[in-house]
């Protein structure tokens, strides 16, 4: 209500969640293949699995790819793929093999 000045000693924010844009992707374009990112922190490779199937199942996915912030961070990227069945599709280590197998695994899906 109103404007707040800028000498206020304190500001309080109210902030509101949005809905997920993955969640609409397939309600607007159904055919369209969708692939996702999961980021978590500090989880090993079968809870990085679960919450990408939980991810897929959740929003239709086609393919997710998850990783690991702490492992991120420590300059030891790993993508995991997965697809809605459960299966790690394929691990890459680092930004650019992470990219290039995205791009296969949508080239090689598209295509088939």
């Amino acid at each position: 209500p109103g404007k707040t000045g800028s000498e206020e000693p304190e500001w309080m924010v109210r902030l509101v969640p949005t809905p997920k844009a993955v969640r609409l992707v397939k309600e607007l374009a159904p055919k369209t293949f969708l692939a996702a990112f999961k980021l978590e922190v500090g989880k090993g490779r079968d809870e990085l699995v679960a919450s990408a199937l939980e991810l897929l199942r959740k929003n239709r996915c086609d393919l997710v790819v998850a990783n690991d912030q702490k492992e991120i961070e420590a300059g030891e990227h790993t993508g995991y793929f997965v697809d809605p069945s459960g299966e790690v599709l394929a691990v890459a280590e680092g930004k650019d093999a992470i990219a290039r197998t995205l791009i296969r695994l949508v080239e090689e899906r598209l295509a088939g």
